[in-house]
């Protein structure tokens, strides 16, 4: 589609929008995986975990907004 690839501001199409929302989902879930690899060998009882997984939560739930963010903009986009 000819509209998908007429810029939405420098250097940016819509097409590309949507190339970069996958590919930072894809980068991200990559990262939470290796993140939670690497941790597991710290969480020795409850009281790690405890001090553990909150930060992986709040790693998660950034990610998720960064994400949410894009895909506003990109539905913003698209209307226009």
């Amino acid at each position: 589609m000819e509209e998908n690839k007429s810029e939405i501001f420098k250097g940016k199409t819509f097409e590309g929008l949507l190339e970069d929302i996958y590919k930072n989902s894809k980068k991200k879930e990559q990262q939470i995986q290796i993140l939670i690899t690497e941790l597991k060998p710290f969480i020795k009882n409850v009281g790690d975990a405890v001090i553990i997984v909150p930060l992986i939560k709040d790693y998660m739930e950034i990610a998720v907004k960064n994400d949410e963010a894009l895909i506003k903009m990109a539905a913003i986009v698209q209307r226009a």
